[in-house]
C-alpha cells in the first residue's frame, strides 16, 4: 500500500514536471519570438503616434502661445511707466558693469563713484 502510494506520488510529479517542461520548451520555440516581434511593432506604433500627437499639439497651440505672449508683453508695455524703464535699465546696466569689472579684473566702483 505505501509502495502504491509512493509510485502514485512518483507518477504525478514526473507526469508535472514533464508538462511543464514541455509547455517552457513549446514557449521558448514558438510563442516568443512571436510576442517579442509583436511588442516591437505595438512599441514603434505607440510612439509613433505619440510623436504625432506631440507634432499636432504644438502646431494647434502654437500660434495661440505667441498671441498671448505678444499680448502679455504688449500690455506690461502699456502699464509701466517710464522710470520704472529707466530704473529696470540701470539695474541692469549696472549689473553687467560689475560682472564685467569683476572678469577683466578691474577695480570695484565705490559707493562714492555713483552719478
Amino acid at each position: 500500500m505505501n509502495d502504491t502510494f509512493t509510485m502514485l506520488l512518483a507518477t504525478a510529479v514526473m507526469t508535472s514536471f514533464t508538462t511543464l517542461l514541455l509547455a517552457y520548451v513549446f514557449y521558448v520555440l514558438f510563442v516568443r519570438k512571436r510576442l517579442e516581434k509583436r511588442m516591437l511593432e505595438l512599441a514603434e506604433n505607440v510612439q509613433e503616434r505619440v510623436k504625432q500627437g506631440a507634432i499636432d499639439a504644438g502646431t494647434e497651440l502654437l500660434p495661440r502661445f505667441r498671441e498671448q505672449v505678444t499680448e502679455g508683453f504688449k500690455r506690461a508695455l502699456r502699464e509701466w511707466s517710464t522710470n520704472d524703464f529707466r530704473t529696470i535699465t540701470k539695474t541692469g546696466m549696472g549689473m553687467v558693469e560689475e560682472s564685467l569689472s569683476s572678469l577683466l579684473g578691474a577695480r570695484p566702483k565705490r559707493p562714492s563713484d555713483d552719478d
